[in-house]
Order: C-alpha cells, then structure tokens, then sequence
C-alpha cells in the first residue's frame, strides 16, 4: 500500500480515534467504519489489536487480537475483521486496525 492511502485513510478518521504513543484507535462503532473504508481502497486488513484506554493507561487485552497475516490471508479479510469487532462491542475496548498492502 502507498503511505499516501495509508495516510489519507488516517487523516479521515483521526477526528474520530483517539492517539496513544503513536497509534490510532477507534471505538468499535467508528473501528467497523474505518474497516469499511479500507474495503473501499481495496486495502486488506492484517489485524486487529485491542485495548483498554483510560485517562491514564493504554492496556493491550491480548485475548482480543486478531491475526489475519498468518498463512495466506483470506480473500475478504474486512468481513472478518468486522465480525471480530462487533462481537467485542459490548466490551468498552479500543481498537487499532493493522493494515497490509493494497
């Protein structure tokens, strides 16, 4: 993927996410929106990793991850990643979304 995709991808979303040591994270409904604009950009989805973010801490839940880059990733990777968030919506985490090449 071009940083240029990456970016504007980013910087459409960032009034929405909150930045904790260099990394953008979403509530679970802006997350499933996010991952609906890399389906649009064709951009595949590697992971997700979620948190527990406070005023004070930025705690990853590690038992709330979800590799896709293992073996060959699957052809619709954003139906996957959406379903990992929504089940977890109920859950009060954050998540990052790990983008792969477009």
């Amino acid at each position: 993927m071009t940083s240029q995709i990456m970016h504007d991808l980013e910087q459409s979303f960032l009034a929405r996410g909150i930045k904790r040591g260099g990394v953008l994270m979403f509530d679970a409904p802006n997350t499933v929106a996010f991952i609906e604009a890399a389906r649009q950009q064709q951009v595949p989805i590697l992971g997700i990793d979620s948190f527990i973010v406070t005023e004070t801490i930025t705690q990853p839940v590690m038992e709330h991850t979800l590799d896709l880059s293992v073996g060959a990733l699957p052809i619709d990777t954003w139906t996957a990643a959406q379903r990992f968030v929504r089940e977890r919506h109920n859950l009060g985490l954050m998540f990052e979304v790990v983008l792969g090449d477009s």
